[in-house]
């Protein structure tokens, strides 16, 4: 991951003149429940925190739930799908039940199921069609304030203990 320049590989951006920094906005992060198995996903903001770093602010159900039980002290293998095709960001920004996979909600909306592939490093689950991919794992002890972050609504956002996601690889 020594290669791993994001600034220079991506198009992050500051949104708003309030905004903390450079953002990624619509990320769809994807972590591996260790109770069951089951991949989960979410919408998240990503603010920029160095080469290889962002904040990936899981502070929604059910990822912000699972982090908060399981990795605050141990790695946890993140993918970040960025440049859905809308159907798909609409699913995973949507609530859903535990254990209930988004990518079915997806093709639901689409009529036809989505394809996935398998993450060249972690191995998740991942739509395939995103334009392009974020893979590494959340730094235990790295957590740290996200924000302010200018939102749709006109209104600013921080958040506090959000973790960092040191990305391994940008495909």
């Amino acid at each position: 991951h020594d290669d791993v320049d994001l600034p220079a590989l991506l198009p992050i951006l500051t949104h708003y003149d309030n905004d903390a920094g450079p953002y990624l906005s619509t990320g769809m992060a994807n972590i591996r429940n260790p109770e069951n198995g089951v991949v989960e996903r979410t919408i998240c903001r990503m603010q920029l925190r160095g080469r290889d770093r962002i904040g990936l602010a899981l502070v929604n159900p059910p990822l912000g739930d699972t982090y908060r039980k399981h990795g605050r002290d141990t790695e946890m293998e993140v993918a970040v799908a960025v440049g859905l095709e809308p159907a798909t960001f609409m699913a995973a920004a949507l609530p859903a039940p535990p254990g209930a996979d988004k990518m079915g909600y997806a093709g639901g909306l689409r009529g036809e199921p989505v394809e996935v592939t398998d993450a060249p490093l972690t191995g998740l689950a991942v739509p395939a069609r995103a334009e392009f991919l974020l893979e590494g794992v959340l730094v235990p002890g790295e957590e740290q304030q996200d924000g302010p972050f200018g939102e749709i609504s006109g209104y600013s956002m921080i958040f506090s203990d959000i973790p960092t996601l040191e990305v391994r690889r940008v495909s």
